[in-house]
């Protein structure tokens, strides 16, 4: 008996699954204009969401390259941003300032 309750849970999500892609095709296939299109179902792009960085990883990523040899190029950066220390620069620079420290390389 309990073999025939899991055919038909089986069946029953098979059914299920069949009704909701069935109500999926009938939209697609509409041409009723108040229909969502494809297009409001896209997944932004992941550049639209830029991750702020924090002081941590900023100062985090700075000592790796200070590390590699870059300590001047990096306390020049730093004044570039406007401030003379990592800690009182302003936050909404740290993306800039990330992006300058990773050009840094000793193959120019």
């Amino acid at each position: 008996m309990s073999q025939m309750k899991q055919l038909q849970a089986i069946n029953d999500n098979i059914q299920s699954f069949y009704e909701d892609w069935e109500h999926f095709y009938q939209a697609f296939v509409s041409e009723d204009p108040n229909q969502m299109t494809l297009d409001e179902y896209s997944i932004p792009d992941e550049q639209e969401s830029v991750q702020p960085i924090s002081f941590e990883a900023i100062q985090k990523h700075l000592a790796k390259k200070a590390q590699e040899g870059f300590s001047d190029e990096i306390r020049l950066l730093i004044k570039k941003m406007g401030s003379n220390k990592l800690s009182e620069l302003d936050p909404s620079a740290y993306f800039i300032l990330w992006h300058e420290a990773e050009a840094l390389s000793h193959d120019e």
